[in-house]
């Protein structure tokens, strides 16, 4: 299951990774006692499966205007050069600046370390 959740100004990202299911929230956004896992590499390995699959468009468009990027998760014309050229390395930056991270779990550490 892939998607993106909004709740209040909260937004999280539910997609399928490497291994299995990957929480994404912006770190502004964590709540409470909520950990994150810091991986980049982990993440850009997940950002090249994500890209290879058509249907995960609107997800990283949307992961990438939360991290300051300016195209319309809606517009269909985006080509798959824009995407690898432009919003897979931006989103590589924000997990390793921590923009974005992965939410903490016993499966997260276990396969992203």
């Amino acid at each position: 299951m892939n998607g993106i959740t909004k709740q209040g100004t909260r937004q999280a990202w539910t997609m399928t990774g490497i291994g299995g299911t990957l929480h994404i929230v912006r770190r502004i956004d964590l709540q409470g006692d909520e950990q994150y896992h810091a991986s980049p590499k982990f993440m850009a390995m997940n950002i090249d499966k994500w890209l290879s699959d058509g249907s995960l468009r609107r997800d990283l468009l949307t992961m990438y205007r939360a991290v300051g990027g300016q195209m319309d998760p809606d517009d269909g014309s985006i080509s798959a050069y824009y995407l690898g050229t432009y919003v897979a390395p931006r989103l590589l930056v924000a997990f390793e600046r921590n923009q974005l991270v992965l939410l903490r779990s016993v499966q997260t550490l276990a396969i992203a370390s």
